[in-house]
């Protein structure tokens, strides 16, 4: 019997077992000739040549998309309707197709079969171990057209596009406040709310930016010297210069 050394996979044939690892590390061997895909099986490899050979003659009539099966155009209808027939059992989500509610059901079990072959990171999608690999590789496919910035996720390169467009989606229902991400739309409703949750472990300061509250220990750092002379005296940290070598000592 062969066993994964990931999970609690295992298996009577070496050849499956080789197959299945390929879950955790990402590993694509199998490309078509015709097009950038790439998958771990060789069956799903044919399966998907054939979409090449067949004429497709299904097509969406809202949005003139061609499909090779009517299932494939069923699921395709839904991103029109609305419709989400898979419901998570656990939560409120549910969603319109069977992979995306398999995914979403790691969130509750916690699985992460997505394992990087260089560091500790694991992950619950194919994709998002695609993107972290772009760490270790530094591969940043994609470029701002108007700059020299490039990145590894299309979504930083979307929040970056708002620096040349100026577009600010969000704003704040309390004031005139807007800003092209999130992430500063949260710190900017603080102001409102009056919540500090980065808070000084020397003092009673408080803040509502982790920066802010790196500048205020940096104030401390720079008063350690004196503090250390007053608290535990000039025995405690007092560096003088030896006349001998020249070299510093702590005494």
């Amino acid at each position: 019997m062969f066993a994964c050394g990931m999970c609690s996979y295992q298996s009577p044939r070496k050849a499956n077992l080789t197959k299945h690892l390929r879950i955790h590390t990402g590993i694509k061997p199998y490309k078509c000739k015709t097009c950038e895909y790439t998958s771990s099986d060789p069956t799903n490899l044919k399966k998907h040549v054939r979409t090449h050979l067949k004429k497709k003659s299904l097509t969406c009539i809202m949005c003139q998309v061609n499909f090779r099966s009517s299932s494939g155009l069923r699921a395709h209808l839904r991103t029109h309707t609305g419709y989400k027939p898979y419901i998570c059992r656990l939560c409120d989500y549910r969603c319109s197709q069977p992979g995306n509610l398999r995914i979403h059901m790691r969130k509750h079990t916690g699985e992460k079969p997505y394992n990087c072959h260089i560091c500790s990171y694991s992950c619950t999608q194919s994709a998002n171990l695609k993107i972290h690999l772009r760490i270790h590789t530094g591969i940043k496919p994609y470029s701002c057209t108007e700059c020299d910035y490039t990145c590894s996720q299309a979504a930083n390169l979307k929040k970056h596009m708002r620096t040349h467009t100026d577009e600010r989606p969000y704003s704040c229902n309390m004031c005139e406040y807007s800003c092209a991400q999130s992430a500063n739309l949260k710190v900017h409703m603080r102001t409102h709310t009056g919540d500090k949750p980065y808070s000084c472990s020397l003092c009673s300061f408080s803040c509502t930016q982790s920066n802010n509250l790196k500048k205020h220990i940096d104030k401390h750092m720079d008063l350690l010297p004196q503090l250390s002379h007053s608290i535990f005296g000039l025995t405690e940290f007092e560096c003088v210069v030896d006349e001998d070598d020249g070299t510093e000592n702590n005494v």
